[in-house]
Protein backbone atom coordinates (compact mmCIF):
# COMPACT_ATOMS: atom_id res chain seq x y z
CA UNK A 1 0.00 0.00 0.00
CA UNK A 2 2.89 2.35 0.79
CA UNK A 3 5.20 1.04 -1.97
CA UNK A 4 4.75 4.23 -4.03
CA UNK A 5 5.64 6.50 -1.11
CA UNK A 6 9.10 7.90 -0.55
CA UNK A 7 11.11 6.65 2.40
CA UNK A 8 10.98 10.24 3.65
CA UNK A 9 7.31 9.50 4.37
CA UNK A 10 7.38 5.74 4.88
CA UNK A 11 9.97 5.65 7.66
CA UNK A 12 8.52 8.53 9.77
CA UNK A 13 5.04 7.14 9.14
CA UNK A 14 6.21 3.70 10.31
CA UNK A 15 7.66 5.21 13.49
CA UNK A 16 4.44 7.11 14.16
CA UNK A 17 2.31 4.02 13.42
CA UNK A 18 4.49 1.94 15.74
CA UNK A 19 4.13 4.54 18.48
CA UNK A 20 0.35 4.64 18.00
CA UNK A 21 0.01 0.84 17.97
CA UNK A 22 2.19 0.51 21.07
CA UNK A 23 0.18 3.22 22.82
CA UNK A 24 -3.10 1.51 21.86
CA UNK A 25 -1.91 -1.84 23.26
CA UNK A 26 -0.71 -0.18 26.45
CA UNK A 27 -4.02 1.70 26.79
CA UNK A 28 -6.02 -1.51 26.36
CA UNK A 29 -3.91 -3.26 28.97
CA UNK A 30 -4.24 -0.29 31.33
CA UNK A 31 -8.01 -0.19 30.77
CA UNK A 32 -8.29 -3.89 31.55
CA UNK A 33 -6.20 -3.56 34.69
CA UNK A 34 -8.15 -0.47 35.68
CA UNK A 35 -11.43 -2.32 35.36
CA UNK A 36 -10.10 -5.18 37.46
CA UNK A 37 -8.81 -2.77 40.09
CA UNK A 38 -12.15 -0.97 40.21
CA UNK A 39 -13.91 -4.30 40.79
CA UNK A 40 -11.41 -5.23 43.50
CA UNK A 41 -11.85 -1.84 45.13
CA UNK A 42 -15.63 -2.26 45.05
CA UNK A 43 -15.40 -5.69 46.64
CA UNK A 44 -13.01 -4.44 49.29
CA UNK A 45 -15.23 -1.48 50.21
CA UNK A 46 -18.35 -3.66 50.12
CA UNK A 47 -16.73 -6.26 52.34
CA UNK A 48 -15.81 -3.70 54.94
CA UNK A 49 -19.28 -2.13 54.73
CA UNK A 50 -20.97 -5.53 54.95
CA UNK A 51 -18.92 -6.58 57.96
CA UNK A 52 -19.73 -3.34 59.79
CA UNK A 53 -23.44 -3.41 58.98
CA UNK A 54 -23.74 -7.13 59.78
CA UNK A 55 -22.31 -6.57 63.26
CA UNK A 56 -24.54 -3.56 63.79
CA UNK A 57 -27.75 -5.28 62.69
CA UNK A 58 -27.08 -8.52 64.59
CA UNK A 59 -28.76 -7.35 67.91
CA UNK A 60 -31.83 -6.13 66.03
CA UNK A 61 -32.13 -9.51 64.29
CA UNK A 62 -31.80 -11.40 67.60
CA UNK A 63 -34.40 -9.18 69.32
CA UNK A 64 -36.70 -9.13 66.28
CA UNK A 65 -36.48 -5.31 66.18
CA UNK A 66 -37.32 -4.56 62.55
CA UNK A 67 -37.38 -0.76 62.98
CA UNK A 68 -33.89 -0.76 64.47
CA UNK A 69 -32.66 -2.91 61.62
CA UNK A 70 -34.32 -0.59 59.07
CA UNK A 71 -32.73 2.45 60.73
CA UNK A 72 -29.33 0.81 60.59
CA UNK A 73 -29.75 -0.11 56.90
CA UNK A 74 -30.82 3.43 56.02
CA UNK A 75 -27.89 4.90 57.94
CA UNK A 76 -24.98 3.87 55.62
CA UNK A 77 -26.25 6.02 52.72
CA UNK A 78 -23.70 8.69 53.61
CA UNK A 79 -21.12 5.96 53.56
CA UNK A 80 -22.45 4.46 50.34
CA UNK A 81 -22.41 7.82 48.60
CA UNK A 82 -24.07 7.57 45.16
CA UNK A 83 -23.55 3.84 44.78
CA UNK A 84 -27.31 3.23 45.21
CA UNK A 85 -26.68 -0.17 46.82
CA UNK A 86 -29.56 -2.33 48.06
CA UNK A 87 -29.06 -3.74 51.59
CA UNK A 88 -31.16 -6.75 52.60
CA UNK A 89 -31.20 -8.62 55.95
CA UNK A 90 -32.44 -12.21 55.75
CA UNK A 91 -33.32 -14.31 58.77
CA UNK A 92 -32.39 -17.93 59.16
CA UNK A 93 -35.40 -18.98 57.03
CA UNK A 94 -34.29 -16.79 54.12
CA UNK A 95 -37.15 -14.38 54.67
CA UNK A 96 -36.68 -10.66 54.36
CA UNK A 97 -36.21 -9.27 57.86
CA UNK A 98 -35.43 -5.69 56.77
CA UNK A 99 -34.09 -3.72 53.77
CA UNK A 100 -33.34 -0.15 52.82
CA UNK A 101 -36.00 -0.45 50.06
CA UNK A 102 -39.05 -1.86 51.86
CA UNK A 103 -41.49 -1.08 49.04
CA UNK A 104 -39.59 -3.32 46.65
CA UNK A 105 -38.70 -5.90 49.27
CA UNK A 106 -41.53 -6.28 51.83
CA UNK A 107 -40.78 -7.61 55.28
CA UNK A 108 -41.45 -11.31 56.12
CA UNK A 109 -41.62 -12.22 52.42
CA UNK A 110 -39.33 -15.09 51.36
CA UNK A 111 -36.55 -13.85 49.09
CA UNK A 112 -37.49 -16.62 46.69
CA UNK A 113 -40.78 -14.82 46.08
CA UNK A 114 -39.50 -11.24 46.15
CA UNK A 115 -36.45 -11.84 43.86
CA UNK A 116 -36.12 -15.44 42.61
CA UNK A 117 -32.98 -14.65 40.54
CA UNK A 118 -31.22 -13.19 43.54
CA UNK A 119 -32.31 -16.04 45.82
CA UNK A 120 -30.87 -18.55 43.36
CA UNK A 121 -27.43 -16.97 43.73
CA UNK A 122 -27.27 -17.46 47.54
CA UNK A 123 -25.14 -20.20 49.03
CA UNK A 124 -26.97 -23.46 49.86
CA UNK A 125 -26.41 -23.12 53.63
CA UNK A 126 -25.93 -20.24 55.99
CA UNK A 127 -22.40 -21.11 56.88
CA UNK A 128 -19.78 -18.79 55.61
CA UNK A 129 -16.75 -16.77 56.56
CA UNK A 130 -16.95 -14.06 59.12
CA UNK A 131 -16.27 -11.38 56.52
CA UNK A 132 -17.91 -10.57 53.23
CA UNK A 133 -18.23 -13.28 50.60
CA UNK A 134 -18.46 -12.32 46.94
CA UNK A 135 -20.88 -14.46 44.95
CA UNK A 136 -19.74 -14.57 41.32
CA UNK A 137 -19.91 -10.97 40.08
CA UNK A 138 -20.73 -12.08 36.55
CA UNK A 139 -23.60 -14.46 37.44
CA UNK A 140 -26.21 -11.70 37.46
CA UNK A 141 -26.58 -9.82 34.19
CA UNK A 142 -27.30 -6.42 35.71
CA UNK A 143 -26.22 -6.61 39.36
CA UNK A 144 -23.28 -7.35 41.60
CA UNK A 145 -23.93 -9.37 44.78
CA UNK A 146 -21.98 -9.39 48.03
CA UNK A 147 -23.06 -11.70 50.91
CA UNK A 148 -22.05 -11.18 54.56
CA UNK A 149 -23.13 -13.73 57.20
CA UNK A 150 -24.70 -12.40 60.45
CA UNK A 151 -23.41 -14.56 63.33
CA UNK A 152 -24.05 -14.81 67.05
CA UNK A 153 -21.72 -16.85 69.24
CA UNK A 154 -20.28 -18.43 66.12
CA UNK A 155 -23.68 -19.45 64.78
CA UNK A 156 -25.05 -17.87 61.58
CA UNK A 157 -28.44 -16.35 62.34
CA UNK A 158 -28.96 -14.54 59.07
CA UNK A 159 -27.43 -13.01 55.94
CA UNK A 160 -26.72 -9.45 54.86
CA UNK A 161 -26.98 -8.94 51.11
CA UNK A 162 -25.34 -5.98 49.38
CA UNK A 163 -26.65 -5.69 45.82
CA UNK A 164 -24.99 -3.13 43.53
CA UNK A 165 -26.15 -2.17 40.04
CA UNK A 166 -23.54 -3.31 37.49
CA UNK A 167 -23.08 0.22 36.18
CA UNK A 168 -21.73 1.22 39.58
CA UNK A 169 -18.30 0.30 38.21
CA UNK A 170 -18.54 2.68 35.27
CA UNK A 171 -18.18 6.15 36.89
CA UNK A 172 -14.99 5.20 38.71
CA UNK A 173 -13.65 3.32 35.66
CA UNK A 174 -14.55 6.17 33.32
CA UNK A 175 -12.90 8.78 35.57
CA UNK A 176 -9.67 6.80 35.75
CA UNK A 177 -9.67 6.05 32.00
CA UNK A 178 -10.40 9.69 31.16
CA UNK A 179 -7.52 10.91 33.28
CA UNK A 180 -5.19 8.28 31.83
CA UNK A 181 -6.40 9.01 28.29
CA UNK A 182 -5.64 12.71 28.64
CA UNK A 183 -2.16 11.86 29.88
CA UNK A 184 -1.64 9.50 26.93
CA UNK A 185 -2.84 12.16 24.48
CA UNK A 186 -0.40 14.67 25.94
CA UNK A 187 2.41 12.15 25.60
CA UNK A 188 1.39 11.35 22.00
CA UNK A 189 1.26 15.06 21.19
CA UNK A 190 4.96 15.15 22.04
CA UNK A 191 6.02 11.72 20.76
CA UNK A 192 4.37 11.85 17.32
CA UNK A 193 6.05 15.11 16.12
CA UNK A 194 9.35 13.98 17.61
CA UNK A 195 8.99 10.57 15.96
CA UNK A 196 8.20 12.19 12.63
CA UNK A 197 11.16 14.59 12.87
CA UNK A 198 13.47 11.81 14.02
CA UNK A 199 12.34 9.61 11.13
CA UNK A 200 12.95 12.47 8.71
CA UNK A 201 16.40 12.98 10.18
CA UNK A 202 17.20 9.28 9.84
CA UNK A 203 16.08 9.07 6.22
CA UNK A 204 17.46 12.42 5.00
CA UNK A 205 20.99 11.04 4.35
CA UNK A 206 19.48 8.22 2.27
CA UNK A 207 17.29 10.70 0.40
CA UNK A 208 20.28 12.93 -0.40
CA UNK A 209 22.27 9.90 -1.53
CA UNK A 210 19.40 8.72 -3.77
CA UNK A 211 19.10 12.21 -5.27
CA UNK A 212 22.84 12.25 -6.00
CA UNK A 213 22.68 8.80 -7.60
CA UNK A 214 19.87 9.99 -9.89
CA UNK A 215 22.05 12.95 -10.88
CA UNK A 216 24.89 10.55 -11.73
CA UNK A 217 22.56 8.94 -14.25
CA UNK A 218 21.45 12.23 -15.82
CA UNK A 219 24.46 14.56 -15.46
CA UNK A 220 28.18 14.56 -16.10
CA UNK A 221 30.17 13.52 -12.98
CA UNK A 222 32.25 16.71 -12.96
CA UNK A 223 29.07 18.81 -12.63
CA UNK A 224 27.78 16.93 -9.57
CA UNK A 225 28.42 18.35 -6.10
CA UNK A 226 26.78 16.30 -3.34
CA UNK A 227 27.02 17.00 0.39
CA UNK A 228 26.86 13.46 1.78
CA UNK A 229 27.94 12.81 5.35
CA UNK A 230 30.51 10.14 6.09
CA UNK A 231 30.64 8.23 9.35
CA UNK A 232 31.15 4.86 11.02
CA UNK A 233 27.56 3.67 10.63
CA UNK A 234 26.13 1.89 7.59
CA UNK A 235 24.84 5.05 5.93
CA UNK A 236 28.14 6.86 6.55
CA UNK A 237 30.12 4.02 4.97
CA UNK A 238 27.70 3.93 2.05
CA UNK A 239 28.15 7.69 1.54
CA UNK A 240 31.94 7.25 1.66
CA UNK A 241 31.80 4.52 -1.02
CA UNK A 242 29.55 6.74 -3.16
CA UNK A 243 32.00 9.63 -2.85
CA UNK A 244 34.80 7.32 -3.97
CA UNK A 245 32.64 6.12 -6.85
CA UNK A 246 31.88 9.68 -7.90
CA UNK A 247 35.57 10.56 -7.75
CA UNK A 248 36.38 7.52 -9.90
CA UNK A 249 33.72 8.51 -12.43
CA UNK A 250 35.15 12.03 -12.60
CA UNK A 251 38.65 10.70 -13.19
CA UNK A 252 37.33 8.29 -15.81
CA UNK A 253 35.39 11.05 -17.57
CA UNK A 254 38.44 13.34 -17.53
CA UNK A 255 40.69 10.58 -18.91
CA UNK A 256 38.17 9.80 -21.62
CA UNK A 257 37.93 13.47 -22.53
CA UNK A 258 41.71 13.79 -22.69
CA UNK A 259 42.01 10.62 -24.76
CA UNK A 260 39.34 11.75 -27.20
CA UNK A 261 40.93 15.19 -27.44
CA UNK A 262 44.43 13.72 -27.92
CA UNK A 263 43.24 11.25 -30.55
CA UNK A 264 41.32 13.95 -32.39
CA UNK A 265 44.29 16.35 -32.33
CA UNK A 266 46.66 13.59 -33.38
CA UNK A 267 44.39 12.67 -36.30
CA UNK A 268 44.10 16.31 -37.31
CA UNK A 269 47.87 16.68 -37.01
CA UNK A 270 48.54 13.68 -39.24
CA UNK A 271 46.04 14.92 -41.79
CA UNK A 272 47.44 18.47 -41.71
CA UNK A 273 51.02 17.24 -42.08
CA UNK A 274 50.08 14.98 -44.98
CA UNK A 275 48.16 17.73 -46.75
CA UNK A 276 51.00 20.21 -46.11
CA UNK A 277 53.59 17.88 -47.64
CA UNK A 278 51.39 17.24 -50.67
CA UNK A 279 50.85 20.98 -51.16
CA UNK A 280 54.51 21.91 -50.63
CA UNK A 281 55.76 19.83 -53.58
CA UNK A 282 53.71 21.52 -56.39
CA UNK A 283 53.93 24.83 -54.54
CA UNK A 284 57.72 24.78 -54.68
CA UNK A 285 57.57 23.93 -58.42
CA UNK A 286 55.32 26.90 -59.15
CA UNK A 287 57.59 29.30 -57.28
CA UNK A 288 60.63 27.95 -59.15
CA UNK A 289 58.78 28.44 -62.49
CA UNK A 290 58.15 32.11 -61.61
CA UNK A 291 61.85 32.57 -60.76
CA UNK A 292 62.84 30.92 -64.08
CA UNK A 293 60.61 33.26 -66.08
CA UNK A 294 62.12 36.25 -64.31
CA UNK A 295 65.67 35.07 -64.96
CA UNK A 296 64.96 34.75 -68.71
CA UNK A 297 63.41 38.25 -68.77
CA UNK A 298 60.72 37.27 -71.23
CA UNK A 299 57.89 39.01 -69.45
CA UNK A 300 56.27 42.35 -70.16
CA UNK A 301 55.22 44.79 -67.38
CA UNK A 302 51.65 43.44 -67.30
CA UNK A 303 52.86 39.86 -66.98
CA UNK A 304 55.36 40.92 -64.31
CA UNK A 305 52.59 42.39 -62.19
CA UNK A 306 50.55 39.24 -62.63
CA UNK A 307 53.49 37.05 -61.60
CA UNK A 308 54.09 39.26 -58.54
CA UNK A 309 50.50 38.68 -57.46
CA UNK A 310 50.91 34.95 -58.03
CA UNK A 311 54.16 34.90 -56.10
CA UNK A 312 52.72 36.75 -53.09
CA UNK A 313 49.73 34.41 -53.03
CA UNK A 314 51.93 31.32 -53.31
CA UNK A 315 54.27 32.59 -50.58
CA UNK A 316 51.27 33.18 -48.29
CA UNK A 317 50.12 29.63 -48.96
CA UNK A 318 53.63 28.40 -48.26
CA UNK A 319 53.75 30.27 -44.92
CA UNK A 320 50.43 28.79 -43.88
CA UNK A 321 51.50 25.29 -44.88
CA UNK A 322 54.82 25.72 -43.07
CA UNK A 323 52.92 26.54 -39.87
CA UNK A 324 51.29 23.12 -40.08
CA UNK A 325 54.70 21.40 -40.28
CA UNK A 326 55.93 21.94 -36.73
CA UNK A 327 59.11 20.14 -35.75
CA UNK A 328 61.13 20.43 -32.51
CA UNK A 329 64.62 20.03 -33.89
CA UNK A 330 67.59 19.80 -31.62
CA UNK A 331 69.57 23.01 -31.32
CA UNK A 332 72.77 23.74 -29.44
CA UNK A 333 71.28 26.63 -27.43
CA UNK A 334 69.57 25.46 -24.20
CA UNK A 335 66.86 27.47 -22.56
CA UNK A 336 68.08 30.18 -20.17
CA UNK A 337 66.49 32.79 -17.95
CA UNK A 338 67.34 35.44 -20.56
CA UNK A 339 65.39 33.53 -23.23
CA UNK A 340 62.35 33.72 -20.97
CA UNK A 341 62.91 37.45 -20.38
CA UNK A 342 63.13 37.99 -24.15
CA UNK A 343 59.54 36.80 -24.57
CA UNK A 344 58.43 39.40 -22.04
CA UNK A 345 60.23 42.10 -24.01
CA UNK A 346 58.55 41.01 -27.26
CA UNK A 347 55.04 41.46 -25.90
CA UNK A 348 55.70 44.44 -23.65
CA UNK A 349 54.54 46.93 -26.31
CA UNK A 350 51.24 45.11 -26.86
CA UNK A 351 50.67 44.88 -23.10
CA UNK A 352 51.21 48.62 -22.69
CA UNK A 353 49.02 49.41 -25.67
CA UNK A 354 46.11 47.50 -24.14
CA UNK A 355 46.80 49.03 -20.68
CA UNK A 356 47.17 45.62 -19.02
CA UNK A 357 48.88 44.72 -15.75
CA UNK A 358 51.61 42.13 -16.22
CA UNK A 359 52.63 39.87 -13.32
CA UNK A 360 55.90 38.12 -14.17
CA UNK A 361 57.69 35.46 -12.14
CA UNK A 362 60.74 33.95 -13.83
CA UNK A 363 62.00 31.05 -11.74
CA UNK A 364 64.49 29.76 -14.33
CA UNK A 365 67.89 30.11 -12.64
CA UNK A 366 70.17 28.26 -15.06
CA UNK A 367 70.40 26.59 -18.48
CA UNK A 368 67.75 23.92 -18.98
CA UNK A 369 67.96 21.00 -21.40
CA UNK A 370 65.16 22.32 -23.60
CA UNK A 371 65.34 23.84 -27.10
CA UNK A 372 65.09 27.57 -26.49
CA UNK A 373 63.57 28.46 -29.88
CA UNK A 374 60.62 26.08 -29.57
CA UNK A 375 60.01 26.97 -25.91
CA UNK A 376 60.07 30.69 -26.73
CA UNK A 377 57.56 30.06 -29.52
CA UNK A 378 55.26 28.24 -27.07
CA UNK A 379 55.52 31.06 -24.53
CA UNK A 380 55.01 33.82 -27.10
CA UNK A 381 51.96 32.08 -28.61
CA UNK A 382 50.36 31.65 -25.17
CA UNK A 383 51.20 35.21 -24.12
CA UNK A 384 49.77 36.67 -27.32
CA UNK A 385 46.63 34.59 -26.88
CA UNK A 386 46.31 35.75 -23.25
CA UNK A 387 46.90 39.42 -24.07
CA UNK A 388 44.38 39.38 -26.94
CA UNK A 389 41.77 37.68 -24.71
CA UNK A 390 42.14 40.07 -21.76
CA UNK A 391 39.84 43.09 -21.60
CA UNK A 392 41.45 46.51 -21.40
CA UNK A 393 42.79 47.19 -17.92
CA UNK A 394 42.85 43.49 -17.02
CA UNK A 395 45.67 41.30 -15.73
CA UNK A 396 48.02 38.79 -17.37
CA UNK A 397 50.31 36.63 -15.21
CA UNK A 398 53.18 34.36 -16.28
CA UNK A 399 55.05 31.98 -14.00
CA UNK A 400 58.07 29.80 -14.82
CA UNK A 401 59.51 27.35 -12.31
CA UNK A 402 61.36 24.06 -12.27
CA UNK A 403 59.43 21.27 -10.56
CA UNK A 404 61.83 18.34 -10.00
CA UNK A 405 62.58 17.19 -13.56
CA UNK A 406 60.02 19.40 -15.33
CA UNK A 407 59.72 23.00 -16.40
CA UNK A 408 56.23 24.24 -15.52
CA UNK A 409 54.91 27.28 -17.41
CA UNK A 410 51.67 28.93 -16.26
CA UNK A 411 50.02 31.70 -18.29
CA UNK A 412 46.90 33.23 -16.69
CA UNK A 413 44.66 36.06 -17.81
CA UNK A 414 41.41 37.77 -16.87
CA UNK A 415 38.47 37.55 -19.20
CA UNK A 416 35.25 35.74 -19.96
CA UNK A 417 35.38 32.03 -19.16
CA UNK A 418 35.33 29.66 -22.12
CA UNK A 419 32.59 27.06 -22.54
CA UNK A 420 33.39 23.36 -22.29
CA UNK A 421 32.78 22.83 -26.00
CA UNK A 422 35.36 25.51 -26.80
CA UNK A 423 37.86 23.93 -24.41
CA UNK A 424 37.38 20.53 -26.06
CA UNK A 425 38.33 21.91 -29.51
CA UNK A 426 40.66 24.72 -28.44
CA UNK A 427 43.89 23.24 -29.89
CA UNK A 428 42.44 22.38 -33.30
CA UNK A 429 43.58 24.53 -36.24
CA UNK A 430 41.30 27.41 -37.20
CA UNK A 431 38.80 26.66 -34.42
CA UNK A 432 37.41 29.84 -32.88
CA UNK A 433 39.76 32.06 -34.90
CA UNK A 434 40.10 35.46 -33.24
CA UNK A 435 40.14 38.67 -35.27
CA UNK A 436 43.70 39.46 -36.25
CA UNK A 437 44.97 35.92 -35.52
CA UNK A 438 46.00 33.15 -37.88
CA UNK A 439 43.99 30.48 -36.12
CA UNK A 440 47.11 28.33 -35.81
CA UNK A 441 48.81 29.72 -32.69
CA UNK A 442 47.41 27.25 -30.18
CA UNK A 443 47.60 24.45 -32.72
CA UNK A 444 51.33 25.09 -33.22
CA UNK A 445 51.79 25.39 -29.45
CA UNK A 446 50.11 22.02 -28.89
CA UNK A 447 52.22 20.32 -31.57
CA UNK A 448 55.49 21.67 -30.14
CA UNK A 449 54.57 20.65 -26.59
CA UNK A 450 53.64 17.11 -27.69
CA UNK A 451 56.84 16.75 -29.71
CA UNK A 452 58.80 17.79 -26.64
CA UNK A 453 57.04 14.99 -24.74
CA UNK A 454 55.24 17.54 -22.62
CA UNK A 455 51.67 18.23 -21.59
CA UNK A 456 49.45 21.26 -21.96
CA UNK A 457 46.13 21.90 -20.25
CA UNK A 458 43.69 24.76 -19.80
CA UNK A 459 41.23 25.68 -17.07
CA UNK A 460 38.70 28.47 -17.57
CA UNK A 461 36.27 29.44 -14.82
CA UNK A 462 35.16 32.40 -12.70
CA UNK A 463 36.49 34.96 -15.17
CA UNK A 464 40.06 33.55 -15.20
CA UNK A 465 41.68 31.38 -17.90
CA UNK A 466 44.87 29.51 -17.09
CA UNK A 467 47.16 27.57 -19.47
CA UNK A 468 49.62 25.16 -17.83
CA UNK A 469 52.50 23.62 -19.78
CA UNK A 470 54.75 20.91 -18.35
CA UNK A 471 57.94 20.13 -20.27
CA UNK A 472 60.26 17.30 -19.14
CA UNK A 473 63.95 18.23 -18.88
CA UNK A 474 65.15 14.72 -19.81
CA UNK A 475 65.33 12.74 -23.08
CA UNK A 476 65.26 15.90 -25.21
CA UNK A 477 67.62 14.32 -27.70
CA UNK A 478 65.41 11.27 -28.05
CA UNK A 479 62.33 13.41 -28.58
CA UNK A 480 64.14 15.51 -31.19
CA UNK A 481 65.09 12.43 -33.19
CA UNK A 482 61.53 11.13 -32.89
CA UNK A 483 60.25 14.39 -34.38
Amino acid sequence: MFAHLSYRVRLPLSLVATALFTTLVICLLMAWHTYRNVRIELVDNGSRLGYAVANAVQPALLHDDIWLAYSILRGPRSIQGNLDATLIVLDDERKIFASNKPRLLPVAVPLQEADPVLAKMLPADDKGPGGGELVDLDSLPDRLLLVSPIASDGVTVGLLLLVYPRQVLWPRFAAIVKQGGLSVLLVLAVIIPLGWLWGQRMVNPLARLAHCMVRVRDEAPENIECSVEEGDDEIGRLNARFRELLGGLREKAELERQMVSSERLAAVGRLAAGVAHEINNPLGGMLMAIDTLRERRITDPHTERTMSLLERGLIQIQDTVSALLVEARREPHSLTAQDVEDTRTLIATLVAKRELRMDWNNGVDGPLSLPSTQVRQVVINLLLNAVQSTPRGGRVAATFHQDYSDLVITIENDGEAMEQETLDHLFEPYYGRREGGSGLGLWVTYQIVRQLRGEIGVDSRDGVTCFRVTLPLLNIEASSHAA
